[in-house]
């Protein structure tokens, strides 16, 4: 997924996320990138910004994006969301 960057509260945070699917989903994946990506910064607004300071935050972040995510799509195709990079700046 290409790099987000969104407004949480106090906190700017940039990120880039890896959507992983079953190997017969991926050419839904890919069909459905564009209003994954569109669906992406919604989801993390719902997030709090102090899960991204710890270990287990970062677990409940990466579950949340995927339970948000495989809602918008109304699907279960999402399997897991691997982070690639998190950035967080205070305001």
């Amino acid at each position: 997924m290409p790099q987000t960057v969104v407004n949480l509260q106090d906190e700017v945070v940039r990120i880039q996320v890896t959507l992983q699917v079953e190997n017969q989903d991926r050419d839904w994946l890919g069909s459905h990138k564009r209003a994954l990506s569109d669906l992406l910064p919604i989801a993390l607004t719902k997030i709090d910004p102090d899960d991204l300071h710890s270990e287990q935050g970062l677990e409940h972040l990466r579950e949340q994006l995927r339970k948000d995510l495989n809602q918008g799509m109304e699907t279960d195709k999402i399997q897991s969301v691997l982070v690639n990079e998190l950035l967080t700046q205070s305001r």
